[in-house]
């Protein structure tokens, strides 16, 4: 099938879904689909014409008008966009949402039915009756979500549009090697916490919980890697409780840098206050790391409580401060965990699942389309 695949960040650019969007395009292509990745060009250092491992990439500034209010800027995107799309004369879009989705994720622009899928935590946004959210879903051929609560967040949302027509398609990646992973290197140990520097990550709780254990924790750290707006509110933080010694920012870290420091790592701690299915708790199960989490959207989808990793109230300071003493002053019950945590992720979130789930569902509704069409 000739797929139009569309979304706003990809590779270079490093987020989760451009992460989990490079590994999977390649996997298509190698199932035999004829992929176009669409994107935004977020600056004049991206090429307009790319190519990321056999798959050919086209970049349109889309998303500065957008945030402008530029009409015509909008207006000439979606002249653009619709002229690759006639070149590239699609079967289907699959465009992995987000808030551009609205406006240019449309079948009239794509030139083909549209496959709308949801990563991470868009679906907090809300369908308004005959907004245009509600409207692109009710255009849609089919919506999937990342996670079974991002699913069921969407069929509250917007019941009338997506009923009948939604499904799960769980993310998945392999881990770097085969190997298994060495356990913690002696020394202090360290709690490990990564992603954007941002409010809804919770890495205020993660600081404030830490600051509360400290007594009971001995020389163990917090380390945190990414960066964003809360960089310094977080760095005057952890001074504020007189961590700055045992708090350490990392800023953000390559793939290879991020591998290294799960290997250091104790736990990894993700107090998010709303997330989709993340990468990075199955990246640290892949490391055999357990994760101890807020139960909220997709983690407890990814953390097995009690099993694979411990899951806490979101914002309950006190309960992420006990989940931080269990498991650095119980190695062997963490280790275990961490075992656990991989065992599952290799069985339920891998590469080859993951782009099985998305070949099967590109060939059933190629198979309707082509059926309605007849």
């Amino acid at each position: 099938m000739r797929i139009l695949y569309f979304l706003e960040r990809f590779w270079p650019l490093i987020g989760g879904v451009e992460v989990i969007s490079a590994r999977v395009v390649p996997e298509l292509r190698a199932r035999g689909h004829e992929i176009l990745v669409v994107t935004d060009r977020e600056h004049d250092g991206l090429p307009e014409r790319d190519e990321w491992a056999g798959v050919p990439i086209r970049r349109v500034s889309f998303l500065e008008p957008l945030r402008d209010r530029d009409l015509a800027g909008l207006a000439e995107a979606r002249v653009q966009l619709a002229g690759i799309a006639a070149e590239h004369r699609p079967d289907l879009a699959h465009v992995t949402f987000t808030g551009a989705a609205v406006y240019f994720g449309r079948r009239s622009v794509l030139g083909a039915p549209v496959l709308a899928s949801f990563h991470g935590a868009w679906p907090i946004m809300q369908a308004d009756p005959g907004g245009a959210l509600e409207r692109m879903l009710a255009e849609a051929l089919w919506v999937t979500g990342c996670a079974e609560s991002a699913v069921r967040h969407l069929e509250r949302i917007a019941p009338r549009v997506v009923a009948g027509k939604t499904s799960v398609v769980l993310n998945g990646f392999d881990p770097p090697d085969d190997r298994e992973p060495d356990p913690p290197p002696p020394g202090p140990p360290v709690l490990f916490g990564a992603g954007r520097l941002v409010t809804f990550k919770g890495f205020d709780v993660a600081i404030a919980a830490f600051a509360k254990a400290a007594p009971q924790l001995g020389d163990a750290r917090l380390v945190i890697a990414g960066d964003g707006p809360e960089r310094a509110a977080l760095e005057q933080q952890a001074r504020e409780a007189g961590l700055a010694d045992r708090v350490e920012f990392l800023g953000w870290l390559s793939p290879d840098d991020m591998h290294a420091a799960f290997a250091r790592a104790t736990a990894f701690v993700m107090t998010s206050r709303r997330e989709g299915l993340p990468l990075v708790a199955i990246e640290a199960a892949h490391a055999s790391r357990p994760t101890l989490a807020s139960d909220i959207d997709g983690l407890p989808e990814i953390v097995a409580h009690g099993r694979t990793g411990l899951l806490c109230p979101m914002d309950d300071i006190d309960a992420f401060a006990q989940g931080m003493v269990a498991l650095v002053r119980d190695p062997r019950r963490a280790s275990e965990m961490g075992r656990r945590a991989r065992e599952r992720a290799l069985r339920e979130f891998s590469a080859r699942r993951h782009a099985d789930d998305w070949d099967a569902l590109y060939r059933r509704l190629g198979a309707e389309v082509g059926a309605s069409a007849a």
